[in-house]
């Protein structure tokens, strides 16, 4: 971002957003090239300065408050902040890649929707409730004012959602959604409620209950390779979810579609009352939300993990032989409050088996899946 445009306080008024179609606003703000539009009956006045490093935006919000941006990007070093308290949406326009490699920070309730291209988070965005989604969300205001809201794709294309930096929601929830969701090694993602990671070409997010999400579509993937943590952590995905990355929640719900899969690869730790619904093979390590780091008591035998690959190629861990216990934990429960059963893999010393996941994730041993029983919704 710029500040040589922005010497100055300006305000926008959101009645001309009453005399034309926000289509025809984007990007048309006089005198501020990449700036957002105003959509809504709040305010929002702006100032910017130089810092040493880059620069610092701080938008000072009347009001929840929708923005209409173009492409965004946010360099390395530089700052946005929304302060006043007030909700804000971002909306992201165009089909190029939207990336947020500086800093975000708001006060209150804070959302980037990017329907019709990806968006890649490198460095960080805070708030008091975090949403980051490659999908479009038909009702802000409901998101806004903490109701059930959906989100959805529109247009056709791949659209990969990507974390590699830091998410924190100070005072709600951190909501990551998208049609494929990577939340790579290097992200950290916290938050005072609940941590949720959807995977769909439409996604709802219920405003109560301990199922909050919902996806739809013939596709959709959550890969986790980095360290999520929450009061709850759930994740649902219609094809997908592999995690060989940390999960950390009082409780944890994993959920897949119908013919889904959920991995829990080599490197993959779950530290929690874990909860499932679909297929589950777990090869990593399940721990119950009192044990934290230690390991659950079981027959040790000698695992030989193989090397583990991400994506891009490079190595998310490598090969090595083990002597630890390996657990397994799976539920077809339709009743949410009832903890997923803990049972010992069997046949530990079989042969290992070598699979290939949606992302091209390799692992390694795996115990005999248990019996598979989709509940109702």
């Amino acid at each position: 971002m710029d500040c040589g445009w922005n010497r100055q306080m300006k305000r926008w008024m959101s009645w001309l957003w009453a005399l034309l179609p926000g289509a025809a606003w984007a990007g048309l703000v006089p005198g501020s090239p990449g700036g957002p539009v105003v959509l809504t009956p709040g305010t929002a006045s702006w100032d910017c300065v130089t810092t040493v490093i880059g620069t610092r935006t701080e938008y000072t919000l009347t009001g929840d408050t929708v923005l209409n941006w173009g492409r965004f990007l946010l360099p390395a070093g530089d700052e946005l902040v929304f302060s006043g308290g007030a909700g804000v949406v971002n909306l992201l326009g165009g089909t190029r890649e939207h990336r947020i490699d500086g800093i975000v920070a708001a006060d209150g309730v804070i959302g980037f929707f990017a329907d019709g291209a990806g968006l890649r988070v490198n460095g960080s965005v805070t708030g008091r409730s975090v949403t980051l989604a490659t999908l479009g969300t038909g009702d802000a205001v409901a998101f806004l004012t903490g109701g059930g809201y959906a989100m959805n794709a529109t247009a056709a294309g791949l659209r990969v959602m990507t974390v590699d930096g830091s998410v924190t929601a100070t005072g709600g929830d951190a909501v990551v959604a998208g049609e494929f969701v990577n939340v790579r090694g290097g992200a950290k993602l916290e938050a005072t409620g609940a941590v949720r990671l959807a995977g769909g070409r439409s996604v709802t997010v219920a405003a109560d209950g301990r199922w909050r999400l919902g996806t739809s579509g013939s596709t959709g993937v959550v890969q986790h390779l980095g360290e999520s943590r929450g009061s709850e952590v759930e994740i649902e995905a219609r094809q997908e979810v592999a995690n060989a990355g940390r999960i950390e929640g009082a409780r944890v719900f994993l959920e897949v579609g119908r013919g889904g899969k959920i991995l829990n690869e080599g490197s993959g730790v779950i530290v929690g009352r874990v909860k499932i619904k679909g297929r589950y093979d777990n090869d990593g390590t399940v721990l119950g939300g009192d044990e934290g780091d230690a390991v659950v008591a079981a027959n040790s035998s000698l695992l030989r993990l193989p090397e583990l690959k991400r994506p891009d190629g490079s190595t998310a861990s490598r090969a090595r032989d083990l002597r630890k216990d390996v657990p397994m934990t799976a539920s077809s429960d339709s009743q949410r409050d009832r903890a997923a059963s803990v049972q010992i893999a069997k046949k530990p010393a079989a042969p290992l088996l070598r699979r290939l996941s949606f992302f091209g994730m390799r692992g390694g041993a795996t115990g005999q899946p248990a019996a598979e029983k989709k509940p109702e919704r």
